[in-house]
Order: structure tokens, then C-alpha cells, then sequence
């Protein structure tokens, strides 16, 4: 029996620590969990150091490059002039060459520099696109959490009509075995047990779909534990609606900024095509037989020049290439001004949200109020049998209507404020309507 006992403890304390130890998810903790395995915003910030790598490749090309290079050869013939009295040889079986060279770039027509600006603005778009992204799953993370705290509340108001449901059934069955009221009157009031019930199945299903749409969202595992911590701090948000103007802080607006400006600095390197390159290069020289083949010694020398590269005709490749870049840009400002149209609708579309949200929160506690005053009524008259059956059900189901638009609605307009914040490019700080 003691052994029992203390086994039957350790299973308790066991599921007690496993219990304590699930952290519930609070709205803090899903953003930066969403943020932190969020494949989009991993990628844009590795483009960005792409394109940091390729504007740090163009600025080195201007320092001088040092390369050293070695080499031997056999030959298995000799070639010998013979004259009286001596022999003259070219040269020797074997030969070696070692250089060490050196290459400066003196001019290019500026393409180098107009590669390293683009890439400094590419790297620069990338990292705004970046925090694109970060504001987009912010956005997600928010409202897979806000939905399944509404898909929870519903759940929970269900339960309550369940309840309610129920003490009212077992008032008309005291009430029947008075013989004050009749069997119908029994079954409408099972029938509301059942209906209430049902309800409650199709809020729990509904609750299963935004778990798995925020484990989705998250990206935590399919069968990860969620409990859900939020209370309403009843926060105003209608200072929001006055920021919609400054819209155009959002990252995407930079992002497409330095978008065309990287297309620009691409037309200006490609218009430096057409201009000559000159560069500079000088080598020291150790080898066997070296310049003087007939000696065929260990000699060294050096050598230096200036080379000049022009590109006069590529059959109007340059051309094509300043005219793509051209039009890439021209492209890139449409689309901007696609966006700015498209953020405008949405700075409509959340401000309507928000009003309607915040109105509905409003008439939502004032009709849950009087519908639990009305059902209280009617309940206590339906005792005294003051009040029908049918009276009683039309409290109810007002009442039900209300406790779930109540629950709802305060949580709808938090989401609704997410939604205004991501249009105007708030990021979420923590600790914020939590």
C-alpha cells in the first residue's frame, strides 16, 4: 500500500510539473515566436548581405590584385649550331619561370562605382523588404491569435448557454411535478439543451481549425499544447485613426525607393560600357634561360605597361542593356504607385473596421447587460408562472446572442487595431494589449 502511495504521488507531481512548466502563449510570446521562424523574413535578410557582398566586391576591384605564379618545362630536344671551333646551344633541357605580378585599375568610366551604389541600395532594399515581412507576419501572428481567442470566447459563451439551459430545465421539471407545467414544456426545454449543445460542438471545431491555423501561422508543431493568455485592457485605440496619413513610413515605401535607385546606379554602370578601361600592371620576373636563351642562366627582369581596353562595337549590346535598366525602373515606380493606391483602400478599409468594431463592442455590453436582466426576469416570472415557455426561450436565445457578441466583440476590435497598425507600419513593442 505504501508503495501505491508514493507511486501514485510521483505520477501527481509528474503532471503537476508538466502542467506548470506549458508556457501559455501571450500575445508577446506569438509574435516574436512567428517572427523568429519566419522563412520569408530569413531569406530577405540573406539577400540583403547578397547584395552587400556584391557592392563590397565592387569597391575592392579598385585595389591593386598581386598574383604569383611558377612553371617548369622539358624539352627533349636541343636545337645546336655547329661552328668551327665551338657549339652554340638554344637554350637547355630544362626551363623555369616564376612571376610575381601586379595589376591597378586607373579608370572605367565609373562602372565599378555605380556596381557598389547599386548594391549598397539593393542591400538596402532587401533589408527594408525585411522588415516588410516582419510587418506581414506580425500582422498573421496577431490575428491567428486574436481568432482563436474569438473561437475561444465563442466556445466559452456556448457553455454558459449549456448551463443556463440546464438550471432552466430543472426548474420546469420541478415546476412539472407541481403540475405547472407540461410535458411540452419539457421537451422545449431539452430540445434547448440539445440545441445549445450543438452549438457548442461547431464552436469547438471552430476553435480546433484556429488552434491548427496558429500553430500553422507560429510555426510550432502540428500537435503543440495551446493555452491562450489575454485579458481586455479595454485600450482606446482611436488615436490610431489619425495616424493613417503617415502611411508612407511603411517599409515597403523604402524598399521601393532604393529599388529604383539600384536601377538607376544598373543604367549607369551599363552606360560606362561604352567608355574605355585602362589599368595599369608591372611583373618581376625569375627564371632559367630567362631573355638570353644561348646563355641559358638564372636570370631576373622586370616588365610594366598601361593596357586600354575599349569595347567600340558589341552590336548595340550596351544599348539594350541601359534600356532594360530604364526600364526596370519605370516598372518599379509603377508598381509603387500600384501600392500607395492599394495601402490607401486599406487605410479606408481599417478605419470602417475599427468604427464599426468599436460601435458594435459598445451596443454589445449594453444588450448583454439588459438580455441578463431580461432572462433574470423572466426566469424568476416563468417560476411564479407569470411568464409561458415560449417567453422563456426568447430570453434565452436573445441572451445567447449576446453573451457570444459580447465575448467577440471586444476581441474583434483588438484585431481591427492590428489591422490598423500594420497598414500604418507599427510594429508591435510588447506588452501592448495584452
Amino acid at each position: 500500500m505504501r508503495f501505491i502511495f508514493h507511486a501514485g504521488l510521483l505520477i501527481l507531481l509528474i503532471i503537476a510539473a508538466d502542467t506548470s512548466g506549458a508556457e501559455p502563449w501571450t500575445l508577446a510570446r506569438t509574435v516574436k515566436t512567428a517572427l523568429g521562424s519566419s522563412n520569408t523574413v530569413a531569406v530577405e535578410l540573406l539577400n540583403a548581405d547578397d547584395a552587400r557582398i556584391v557592392a563590397e566586391t565592387a569597391h575592392k576591384s579598385w585595389y591593386p590584385t598581386v598574383s604569383l605564379s611558377a612553371g617548369a618545362n622539358a624539352v627533349s630536344e636541343i636545337m645546336e649550331i655547329k661552328m668551327p671551333g665551338r657549339t652554340i646551344r638554344f637554350g637547355g633541357y630544362d626551363s623555369y619561370d616564376m612571376k610575381l605580378s601586379v595589376n591597378q585599375l586607373l579608370y572605367d568610366g565609373g562602372r565599378l562605382k555605380a556596381l557598389e551604389e547599386a548594391g549598397k541600395k539593393l542591400s538596402l532594399m532587401n533589408t527594408h523588404r525585411a522588415e516588410a515581412a516582419e510587418l506581414a507576419t506580425e500582422f498573421q501572428a496577431k490575428t491567428a491569435f486574436f481568432r482563436l481567442l474569438m473561437a475561444e470566447e465563442a466556445l466559452n459563451a456556448s457553455r454558459e448557454s449549456i448551463s443556463e439551459a440546464e438550471n432552466h430545465l430543472h426548474d420546469v421539471n420541478a415546476r412539472r411535478e407541481q403540475g405547472m407545467a407540461l410535458e411540452n414544456d419539457v421537451l422545449r426545454a431539452r430540445l434547448r439543451i440539445s440545441t445549445a449543445q450543438m452549438d457548442s460542438v461547431s464552436s469547438l471545431a471552430e476553435v480546433d481549425r484556429a488552434k491548427a491555423n496558429f500553430r500553422k501561422v507560429v510555426g510550432i508543431e502540428s500537435d503543440a499544447d495551446i493555452t491562450i493568455a489575454w485579458s481586455d485592457t479595454s485600450a482606446d485605440f482611436t488615436g490610431l485613426l489619425n495616424l493613417l496619413e503617415v502611411s508612407r513610413e511603411r517599409p515597403e515605401f523604402k524598399a521601393f525607393n532604393a529599388a529604383i535607385e539600384a536601377s538607376k546606379m544598373s543604367a549607369e554602370s551599363a552606360r560606362a560600357g561604352v567608355l574605355p578601361s585602362v589599368a595599369m600592371f608591372g611583373a618581376f620576373n625569375y627564371g632559367k634561360p630567362g631573355l638570353d636563351l644561348p646563355a641559358n642562366k638564372w636570370m631576373h627582369y622586370f616588365n610594366g605597361g598601361v593596357r586600354l581596353n575599349w569595347n567600340v562595337w558589341d552590336w548595340g549590346k550596351t544599348h539594350r542593356d541601359i534600356e532594360k535598366a530604364d526600364v526596370n525602373t519605370l516598372k518599379i515606380i509603377r508598381n509603387r504607385n500600384d501600392f500607395e493606391r492599394s495601402l490607401s483602400q486599406q487605410a479606408s478599409e481599417a478605419s470602417a473596421l475599427y468604427n464599426e468594431a468599436n460601435k458594435r463592442a459598445e451596443l454589445a455590453g449594453e444588450a448583454a447587460d439588459f438580455s441578463r436582466k431580461n432572462l433574470e426576469l423572466v426566469s424568476s416570472a416563468y417560476r411564479e408562472g407569470m411568464a409561458s415557455e415560449t417567453d422563456y426561450d426568447n430570453a434565452h436565445v436573445a441572451y445567447t446572442r449576446a453573451i457570444i457578441e459580447q465575448s467577440v466583440s471586444r476581441v474583434n476590435l483588438h484585431l481591427t487595431a492590428a489591422y490598423i497598425e500594420y497598414v500604418i507600419g507599427i510594429r508591435y513593442t510588447g506588452g501592448n494589449n495584452e
